[in-house]
């Protein structure tokens, strides 16, 4: 679970927020001051919540213990951040005229594609690539949950970013409606036939 959270909390804060941004504001420092070293492209890419990602992840992963000072805040926050990003949304269903977004064929077909297609070859792959390169068989289990997140509906946080952009608010908050009422039917049609 931890790799899978590290690889979506990296597209998310890098690529996710370059996507909500509007076109004419997708230029970024390296735009500005191309990179001639791999080392300074990486560097390009940091936002501080990535940052805070990948010291989370190193901090787990080498085993540093984290004072009960320091934990019990970290868990009141995360505790409040689900309930207030569900009063933001709510009250941007509200305040937004999303209707239109629902009339729109390239939603379904995302949702096709993202939520039912991916995450059908994605299993498949998980499944049949490692033991024909001689790895081994991934953990049934692990493969089964990591085909679950894949075909979960649009972050909710998509929608902040483009409220904050000014890109496309309308759109990010019908996409989070109609992907999270479509898991209701996607997510078991994918249990059914990978499990």
């Amino acid at each position: 679970f931890a790799l899978m959270s590290l690889t979506d909390q990296f597209f998310f804060w890098t690529y996710g927020v370059w996507t909500t941004k509007p076109k004419a504001n997708r230029q970024t420092y390296m735009d500005e001051h191309p990179a001639r070293t791999l080392g300074s492209r990486i560097l390009g890419m940091l936002s501080p919540a990535l940052v805070a990602v990948i010291l989370a992840i190193a901090i787990v992963l080498i085993g540093i213990p984290v004072p009960q000072a320091v934990i019990a805040p970290l868990h009141s926050l995360g505790a409040i951040s689900t309930p207030l990003s569900m009063i933001y949304l709510g009250g941007l269903f509200v305040l937004r005229d999303w209707a239109g977004v629902l009339k729109r064929y390239e939603l379904y077909v995302g949702i096709v594609v993202k939520m039912v297609l991916f995450p059908i070859a994605f299993h498949a792959l998980l499944v049949a690539v490692p033991p024909m390169l001689g790895l081994g068989a991934i953990p049934r289990s692990m493969a089964d949950m990591m085909t679950i997140i894949a075909g979960l509906p649009t972050m909710s946080a998509i929608v902040m970013f483009s409220e904050r952009e000014h890109n496309m608010p309308e759109y990010a908050v019908g996409l989070v409606l109609a992907t999270t009422v479509a898991s209701l039917f996607t997510l078991p049609a994918v249990s059914y036939l990978t499990f």
